[in-house]
């Protein structure tokens, strides 16, 4: 799957949780292209795109354990 120039980070955070297939919908219908942009996303946003609880909770450990090293 690619990405766009500069959501590259993104891809890999969904890669590293295997959840690559929704790349496209967090980037184009949630509108998450920055890292801060995550502020915004609520677990009910994640589940109207077709993640599951299970899913969207997966994302989020990875996440805020790599947003410092990544906006840093």
């Amino acid at each position: 799957m690619q990405s766009e120039e500069g959501t590259e980070w993104l891809l890999e955070l969904l890669m590293e949780v295997q959840l690559q297939q929704y790349l496209l919908r967090i980037r184009d219908d949630l509108n998450v292209t920055l890292i801060s942009h995550f502020d915004y996303v609520k677990n009910e946003d994640l589940e109207k795109i077709g993640m599951g609880r299970p899913a969207a909770h997966s994302t989020w450990s990875p996440q805020s354990k790599r947003l410092v090293f990544w906006a840093g």
